[in-house]
């Protein structure tokens, strides 16, 4: 039995029934190929930068399985290898994603891209030798004294462990480790503000807005985002407009939709791929907005 914290006591059912009312499933639906450059040896550095340098994503969807056999042969020969672990991990969760239509395979990619997640952490972290079963004042303790040189693990099961709970949104066991990926997200954000271009800050307000938090929170988690985002990276935007459109902000969302439809798609190899995918999902909510009578914005 996992020991809990007091939030996820008592929230679990608010989170519950507050989950479709605040489009949040929608916002976690959105989470898609997130941080797509790492610093890893060369073979696994190279598959993973070659992904985001692909113009279609569909071609990335399409390798996937190949990818992800590629990892297990490489495993095969080092499995307690944390750089390839890590790999693995990524590989499964943007395996995961695509998934949308077959949930029962969704469940059993994400479970093994946890597992990976989970062990590749374990080498540096020893609280992760356990899995989910975790001991939360002792977790909270060691993730407190956790260092920079933590960031880029904690940062991969964070990333990973909310992918395996967006694919069980029904599961309330599942939802109670959300504040334990807000642990994780903090730390990492504690330990470098502005993090793979804001993601971890972006991942901190999508988290704020699960747990009902209060609007300045949210905002602020948004803001920073954004401005840790800089031209590099437009999901943060994107992200925060859709918020924008589920909190009832329609003019805000439109005018940000806007502004990030103008300026285009940046120009950066390292994010093409999800800047590619928050482009067309900026477009499609706009063009809801603008359907529905509610983007009153000029240009429109």
């Amino acid at each position: 039995m996992h020991e809990r914290s007091i939030f996820s006591l008592i929230t679990m059912k608010k989170l519950k029934n507050h989950i479709y009312k605040q489009g949040v499933t929608s916002l976690m639906l959105f989470l898609l190929l997130s941080g797509c450059s790492f610093p890893l040896s060369s073979s696994v550095d190279d598959i993973l930068k070659g992904m985001s340098r692909v113009p279609d994503s569909k071609i990335v969807q399409d390798a996937l399985p190949t990818y992800i056999i590629m990892i297990e042969s490489m495993l095969a020969k080092t499995p307690d290898d944390p750089t390839l672990l890590q790999a693995a991990a990524q590989l499964y969760r943007f395996y995961g994603i695509q998934l949308v239509e077959q949930p029962e395979r969704a469940l059993l990619i994400t479970d093994t891209a946890l597992e990976y997640a989970m062990k590749a952490a374990a080498t540096t972290i020893p609280v992760f030798e356990n899995g989910r079963m975790i001991d939360y004042p002792l977790f909270e303790e060691v993730i407190q004294n956790a260092t920079v040189a933590d960031l880029e693990p904690l940062y991969i099961i964070g990333e990973v462990w909310l992918e395996w709970i967006r694919v069980r949104k029904d599961d309330m066991d599942a939802i109670a480790d959300l504040p334990i990926i807000q642990l994780i997200m903090e730390r990492v954000v504690a330990l470098e503000p502005g993090y793979r271009k804001g993601m971890a800050s972006m991942y901190l307000a999508v988290l704020a807005a699960m747990e009902m938090a209060e609007r300045e929170t949210i905002n602020r988690h948004f803001s920073r985002a954004i401005e840790a985002a800089g031209e590099q990276n437009i999901m943060p935007s994107v992200f925060f407009a859709l918020w924008l459109k589920n909190d009832g902000k329609h003019a805000q969302s439109c005018a940000t939709l806007s502004d990030v439809i103008n300026k285009g798609v940046p120009d950066d190899p390292a994010f093409s791929l999800f800047n590619e995918y928050a482009m067309k999902e900026a477009v499609r909510i706009k063009k809801e907005l603008v359907e529905d009578e509610s983007c009153k914005v000029g240009g429109n």
